[in-house]
């Protein structure tokens, strides 16, 4: 075994992408190469003064801003006896090298650092992928928060220990806990590279240097690569920069506007997104001191919250404040503040007025109230009637109509309301359009909030069925018996006249006129056509006067008849 001339003993990791197809037993290989590993000396390595501040730290967490996480002391390269590198896809074939840090606080991460000491390329440079990864459960590396491939003609080595190599990070990653950051490779790549690590024991036993094997699982260095009873401690050589996120700002109160009036007794409040935070918290009171709170929720997620069992004709005060791990920020300010609807509302319901086909009236036409609706070729207009059924006067004077077509809200807008009691509104000659041919269902809702939601709708609602025939099913049900060409009109004629003809079935039709020498003069038609009743003009402008013949050629059957042109 090859010894290095140093006098102290390093461990360094290098990243093998080199296929060794021996046959050899996956442990028995590994064992032989911490053995290897344990038993000689690494080079001399670099201290990076720049992180001293954070090495051998277990934990890091940072308030300046960028801050480097690294926990490296000492590098070290290190080659096996058959040239290959100690680690890497050689013999056991790893595929992913990993170093964890311990992060607590909340921070976006911008930017990873890596010192290889070593590589060789063959042929083409090969690829491998930067990857980010989340701590599993098991401690091990998890879910992938972020990956990017490079080659290996990225890979610096010009000065083993103290030139790294830049990967930026983009979009960047907010991390607010323990996160991984490494490199993976395809297995049967031919280039070998390495990565410094530091020597055995300056690892703190915190194992976050992480492998992945060829069959996909992760293991921790420390214990995979003992050797008898010394275990590999020892960080890898890569670095994570990050910004750390500031105590978000307080958020922007956006709705119901501040003031309101005649607001639902379940209504939502909005705010805006404060930049960095993860969670927000809303107090509503009915005094402006929150000495008491109706509502008191922390932990929402989003930026709004529905707030229900509200009182009527009642003020509200309301505030949200935004947090992160880095802390919590003022609550928004000014105070706002909304009052709920009044009691004496309108009691909504559709009706039918005397004179009316039903609460719900469609048709083709406008200014009637009695159903009309036939095809799917013409515009469709609506009226509905209104009611208020409460037995007082109503004070909210404007209420909410919603348009349903097939399940799909097409339509929603607002209405002056019946204001007394037992009061209709006419709603007249709303244009849907066109609706294809078939059965349809529309459905009409009035409220008196604009929070309609059609599932919840009973009694101030009411469902039309229209059935339209399409018109080509309109000539189905009109298709002529046989053929027939009809006598022109007018004729004589001066210079246009009007040819009809009928045909039973689809098929090739030829329409011609002819002088009374069999000279052909025209052809109105020679084209497929469906059954059904038609209508051509023919101009004989350029034509001389006299007696001529029209034929129609349809069904292998030739029809003809005379017109005279008279100028």
């Amino acid at each position: 075994m090859k010894k290095l001339i140093n006098s102290i003993v390093l461990i360094t990791v290098y990243f093998l992408v080199y296929y060794n197809q021996q046959a050899l037993a996956q442990n028995n290989i590994r064992n032989e190469l911490i053995r290897s590993a344990f038993n000689q000396k690494g080079e001399i390595g670099f201290k990076i003064d720049n992180y001293c501040n954070l090495e051998n730290s277990p934990q890091f967490n940072i308030s300046m801003t960028p801050q480097v996480l690294f926990y490296g002391n000492s590098a070290g390269t290190y080659t096996l006896s058959d040239g290959g590198y100690i680690a890497g896809t050689n013999s056991y074939k790893d595929r992913g090298k990993y170093q964890r840090f311990d992060y607590t606080g909340s921070a976006n991460l911008i930017e990873v650092r890596i010192y290889f000491s070593r590589k060789t390329k063959t042929g083409t440079a090969d690829n491998f992928n930067l990857v980010i990864k989340e701590v599993g459960t098991s401690g091990a590396p998890g879910n992938t928060l972020y990956t990017k491939t490079y080659t290996t003609d990225v890979i610096d080595i010009s000065q083993p220990g103290v030139v790294y190599n830049t990967f930026t990070i983009n979009p960047t990653i907010n991390v607010n806990n323990a996160f991984f950051a490494g490199i993976e490779w395809d297995p049967n790549i031919d280039d070998k590279f390495c990565i410094d690590a530091d020597a055995v024991g300056e690892g703190n036993q915190q194992k976050r240097a992480w492998e992945k094997w060829e069959d996909g699982t992760f293991h921790d260095m420390y214990t995979a690569w003992k050797s008898g009873t010394t275990y590999w401690d020892a960080d890898l050589w890569i670095a994570a920069v990050i910004e750390p996120v500031a105590t978000p700002v307080a958020p922007v109160s956006l709705s119901p506007a501040n003031n309101s009036t005649s607001v639902s007794t379940s209504p939502t409040l909005t705010w805006n997104a404060s930049t960095g935070a993860t969670s927000y918290q809303l107090q509503v009171s009915t005094n402006s001191g929150f000495t008491t709170t109706i509502f008191n929720q922390s932990n929402i997620t989003g930026t709004s919250q529905q707030v229900t069992g509200l009182s009527n004709n009642t003020t509200y005060y309301w505030r949200v404040n935004a947090s992160n791990t880095n802390g919590t920020s003022a609550w928004s300010s000014p105070v706002w503040s909304f009052t709920t609807q009044q009691t004496s509302l309108p009691d909504l319901t559709l009706v039918t007025p005397n004179g009316w086909s039903g609460p719900i009236v469609v048709s083709h036409v406008t200014g009637t109230t009695v159903d009309g609706a036939v095809d799917n070729k013409h515009d469709l207009y609506i009226d509905f009637a209104v009611k208020n059924n409460n037995e007082v006067a109503a004070i909210n004077l404007t209420f909410y109509n919603a348009l349903y077509i097939d399940g799909n809200e097409v339509q929603r807008w607002a209405v002056s309301p019946p204001v007394n009691p037992n009061e209709v509104v006419l709603i007249y000659d709303y244009n849907i359009g066109k609706l294809t041919a078939g059965t349809h269902t529309i459905k009409v809702v009035a409220d008196v909030t604009n929070t309609i939601l059609e599932s919840n709708e009973t009694n101030n609602m009411d469902t039309k069925t229209i059935t339209l025939v399409g018109i080509n099913d309109w000539l189905l049900n009109n298709i002529p018996d046989k053929y027939r060409l009809a006598q022109n009109y007018p004729n004589p004629f001066n210079p246009t006249t009007n040819i009809e003809y009928s045909i039973p079935e689809a098929g090739l039709v030829i329409l011609k006129v002819y002088d009374l020498l069999g000279r052909e003069i025209s052809t109105l038609v020679n084209k497929e056509q469906q059954p059904g009743n038609y209508n051509i003009t023919f101009d004989a402008k350029g034509i001389d006067s006299g007696i001529y013949i029209y034929t129609l050629n349809g069904g292998g059957k030739i029809f003809s008849k005379i017109m005279v042109l008279v100028k």
